[in-house]
């Protein structure tokens, strides 16, 4: 532990597992306390007691569906209430195709499959932002008046298919897509004081992935071969960019896109 992020705190969605429990225990182990909120109950207060475990009092479980604003609200003010403030909110619930059956064309793709991914993957972000902003700019404030880099982060987890989108994926590229675009009209809202950036991963070993196996092997395959890397990230790889994001390392970063996906999106073609 290096201390990051000691004195600040955290709201993170999606947080039971995966990429989202692995940044609240990263953040955590740099000093800051953190709200996990998911919808997976079991696994998430299971993830915070892991957390507690090693660092008493140092995260709380708030059930979140990222698509009810009172969800959102209610997880806001557990992390005042809790906590006393919030200084960083990283919007990482998401959701693909894989529990809609898989890849899609466009003219076959089901409405409540479109919806679906727009409602989680983009109007959670929105959502979440809209719910978190005046605490972290009353949060912020003080710290702020003492030292201009000293700001409140938001961190959005979009997808490297905003940069690079493949075929069959047209509602989760255009929910990531929309993530991208979010992100700059927020940094430029919202600046001074916060500062908002988006997080692009590619392949990711995470459960997520795992249900992509079950039915799209070639799929995958195919991602890795395009990737200069050849392999599929880990979520230590995404969780260690969005902790500098969240930290005043990244202090004169906003409204930029990062990403992490072994340079997939710098390939034209797959290596021979």
């Amino acid at each position: 532990m290096t201390g990051r992020l000691v004195g600040r705190v955290a709201l993170i969605s999606g947080a039971a597992r995966g990429q989202g429990a692995v940044e609240a225990r990263m953040f955590v182990e740099e000093g800051a306390r953190v709200v996990l909120g998911d919808v997976i109950e079991d696994e998430l207060r299971a993830t915070a007691d892991a957390i507690n475990a090693t660092h008493p009092r140092s995260a709380t479980a708030v059930v979140l569906d990222v698509t009810r604003p009172d969800q959102w609200m209610a997880a806001v003010a557990v992390a005042e209430r809790e906590f006393g403030g919030l200084h960083i909110l990283v919007n990482n619930a998401g959701i693909t195709n894989e529990r809609y059956g898989g890849l899609c064309d466009i003219e076959d793709m089901p409405l409540d499959a479109w919806n679906a991914l727009l409602n989680v993957n983009l109007t959670g972000v929105f959502l979440g932002m809209k719910s978190a902003i005046p605490l972290l700019r009353s949060s912020i404030r003080p710290l702020y008046e003492q030292n201009p880099r000293l700001t409140a982060s938001i961190v959005n987890i979009s997808s490297a298919q905003a940069i690079r989108p493949s075929p069959g994926q047209s509602n989760y590229a255009a929910s990531k897509w929309a993530v991208r675009g979010l992100t700059k009209v927020a940094a430029s809202e919202l600046g001074p004081m916060i500062r908002v950036n988006s997080v692009h991963p590619g392949p990711i070993d995470t459960p997520m992935i795992s249900e992509m196996l079950k039915t799209n092997l070639s799929v995958l395959q195919g991602l890795i071969a395009e990737t200069p890397l050849e392999r599929v990230g880990t979520a230590e790889e995404v969780a260690s960019l969005v902790l500098f994001l969240a930290s005043d390392e990244s202090s004169y970063c906003t409204g930029a896109e990062f990403l992490v996906e072994g340079g997939r999106t710098a390939a034209t073609v797959a290596k021979k």
